[in-house]
């Protein structure tokens, strides 16, 4: 899986638990293989690392309860999530 479009399922999972009450989700590695934190040759954070950092100093884990009804305007395309930190 390409590293950036991997950032967006991350930190959409990220949102996802943080709204579900879990406070801590481990990633599967941190060096190796298609998911790891660290890049496999150069030992530099890939863009996954940047997303937790990023989510943990600025969002952490308080989600507040959001909601979008019928006539929420723009409407949102089907299999948008709307977090709210």
């Amino acid at each position: 899986m390409n590293a950036h479009a991997g950032l967006l399922w991350y930190a959409d999972a990220l949102g996802r638990l943080a709204a579900s009450g879990v406070s801590i989700y481990a990633r599967q590695t941190l060096f190796g293989g298609s998911y790891g934190l660290l890049d496999n040759s150069t030992y530099m954070p890939t863009p996954g690392y940047w997303v937790a950092l990023l989510h943990k100093r600025l969002l952490g884990t308080v989600v507040l309860n959001t909601t979008l009804g019928p006539g929420a305007s723009p409407a949102l395309p089907a299999g948008v999530s709307v977090y709210a930190h």
